[in-house]
């Protein structure tokens, strides 16, 4: 999905392809967040996407119809990373994955190592860590 605002008409795209139109002054909020997947930034703002946004861009000029299908076109082509799905069972957690190695820190900016572990790995917390992370390496 696009906006695009061209001072006097707004166009929404779906998957590269204009979906609607409307005419409208457009103005830059410089006051209020930008928020991806939220609505109104005024007011208590409970408008929430639901559903998944991937690939969000945000370009300092209007784009043109074929650099909207292009834009589009790249991201259902680009390689797909591997995916870490997780679900809690009673006091566990089982990790799942189905490609990459697995790797777990306490600390997000240093001392990644590798789990020796095949997915699907059930995790047991440790009660007396503040926090343990995982991500997957390809």
């Amino acid at each position: 999905m696009m906006e695009r605002p061209s001072g006097t008409t707004k166009r929404f795209y779906v998957n590269g392809v204009e979906a609607g139109f409307t005419a409208v002054a457009f103005g830059v909020n410089d006051q209020s967040v930008l928020r991806f997947g939220g609505g109104a930034t005024e007011g208590n703002g409970n408008y929430f996407f639901e559903g998944d946004v991937d690939e969000p861009a945000i370009y300092d000029k209007v784009l043109t119809p074929e650099q909207i299908i292009l834009h589009f076109l790249a991201g259902t082509t680009a390689a797909k990373g591997p995916t870490l799905n997780f679900a809690r069972q009673g006091t566990q957690i089982m990790l799942s994955w189905s490609n990459g190695s697995l790797e777990s820190t306490t600390n997000l900016s240093t001392g990644w190592v590798q789990v020796n572990a095949t997915s699907p790995y059930t995790v047991t917390p440790d009660l007396l860590e503040r926090a343990r992370f995982y991500r997957l390496r390809q």
